[in-house]
């Protein structure tokens, strides 16, 4: 169950980065 909620956290804070670039090129 640890495992997956670290993949889980992993795969917000890769989103958050991804969303954050997005943000920045359309700008």
């Amino acid at each position: 169950m640890p495992q997956a909620s670290h993949s889980k956290a992993a795969g917000r804070q890769k989103f958050r980065q991804i969303s954050k670039i997005s943000f920045l090129v359309l700008q």
